[in-house]
C-alpha cells in the first residue's frame, strides 16, 4: 500500500468504518521531500488504485515491469500483482489511493450494485497499469483528498461520514467511466510488451531505441508514443530506471567499486552514472551506499 510504513502520518480510513465494504482502505499521502522507506513487495486480494495528484512516482510491478505516473494520472495494481515503490524512495508528491476488495469478497456492496462492483473490479484487473484521469474525476479526487486532509474528518460525525461516502462514490464512479471508455489496442500492447521484454533482458547492453523500433516493425516515434502511453515514460527512461534499480541493489549489498557497478550496468562512465543516479534517486551513488548499505 502507498507509504505503508509511513501511513500513520498520512490519513487513511477503513471502508468498513463507513459501511462501505467494497473499499478495504482509502487515504491521502503527501510527501513534501523524497522519503526512503523499507517497503517490501506487496500484493492484495483486490485491485488498488493510486491517483497521483502532484509530482510523479514510479513503481516496480511483478518481476520485470516499471510504471511511472505523473500528476493527473492513475496507476492500477490488479489483484494479486506484486508491487513496490521504485528503489524504496517516494519522491515529492501527493496521491489519493483506494484499495478495493475483490468482487468475490463482498456479498453486499454499499456504494455500487453487486454486478457493478464485479464489472468495475474486472476492468481494474484487466492488466492496464497506467490511466489518464479525466477532468471530472480530478475534481472529485481533489474534493475527497481535501476532506481526508482535514483532521476533523476523524471525529466520525454522521454528516462527515455521509460526506466521505458521497465523495468516495463520486471518485469511483468517475474513474469507472474512464475505464469503460478507454479502448485497448492489441497492436499497441504487443509492441510495448515486446519492447519491455527486450529492455529487461538487455539492460546492461548498448541498446539503441531506433534499432529496437526496427526490430519490432515500427518507427521510433511510434514506439516512443505507445510506450509512454502504456508505461508513463519513454523507452530510454525505462531502460535507465532498470539500470539504476539494479545498481541500487548492488550498492547496498556489496562493496564493489562504484565505477565497476556503473560500467557493468550499461553506463558509459562513472560520471554519467552519477548524474543519472542523482536525477532519479536524489542523491549520489556514494551517498546512497553510505546511507543504506546493509551491514
Amino acid at each position: 500500500m502507498l507509504g505503508s510504513q509511513l501511513i500513520d502520518t498520512n490519513p487513511r480510513i477503513s471502508g468498513f468504518d463507513l459501511g462501505v465494504p467494497e473499499a478495504r482502505w482509502f487515504g491521502f499521502c503527501r510527501f513534501r521531500d523524497a522519503v526512503r522507506t523499507n517497503d517490501s513487495w506487496d500484493s492484495h486480494t483486490g485491485p488498488e488504485i493510486v491517483f497521483v495528484m502532484e509530482g510523479e512516482a514510479c513503481w516496480e510491478v511483478g518481476e520485470h515491469d516499471l510504471v511511472q505516473a505523473n500528476g493527473g494520472q492513475a496507476v492500477v495494481f490488479p489483484a494479486g500483482a506484486r508491487h513496490r515503490i521504485l528503489n524504496s524512495v517516494y519522491p515529492p508528491s501527493e496521491s489519493l489511493w483506494i484499495l478495493m476488495r475483490g468482487a468475490d469478497e463482498v456479498d453486499a456492496p454499499s456504494l455500487l450494485m453487486k454486478d457493478a462492483h464485479a464489472e468495475f473490479c474486472g476492468l481494474l484487473n484487466n492488466g492496464r497499469l497506467l490511466w489518464d484521469i479525466n477532468e471530472s474525476c480530478k475534481v472529485q479526487i481533489i474534493e475527497l483528498a481535501r476532506l481526508l486532509a482535514d483532521p476533523a474528518v476523524f471525529g466520525g460525525g454522521r454528516l462527515i461520514i455521509s460526506d466521505l461516502r458521497a465523495k468516495l462514490h463520486n471518485v469511483l464512479l468517475e474513474f469507472w467511466k474512464t475505464c469503460r471508455t478507454r479502448g485497448e489496442r492489441a497492436e499497441t500492447n504487443r509492441i510495448v510488451e515486446q519492447a519491455k521484454k527486450f529492455l529487461n533482458s538487455n539492460s546492461s547492453e548498448d541498446v539503441r531505441i531506433g534499432d529496437l523500433a526496427e526490430r519490432l516493425g515500427c518507427s521510433r516515434g511510434h514506439l516512443h508514443a505507445v510506450f509512454r502511453s502504456e508505461m508513463g515514460m519513454s523507452p530510454i527512461d525505462y531502460l535507465r530506471r532498470l539500470r539504476i534499480t539494479k545498481s541500487c541493489a548492488r550498492l547496498t549489498r556489496s562493496v564493489e567499486p562504484i565505477t565497476e557497478i556503473a560500467l557493468s550496468n550499461g553506463f558509459e562512465s562513472s560520471q554519467y552514472f552519477a548524474r543519472v543516479f542523482r536525477r532519479y534517486v536524489g542523491i549520489s551513488p556514494r551517498e546512497f551506499r553510505e546511507k543504506y548499505q546493509q551491514r
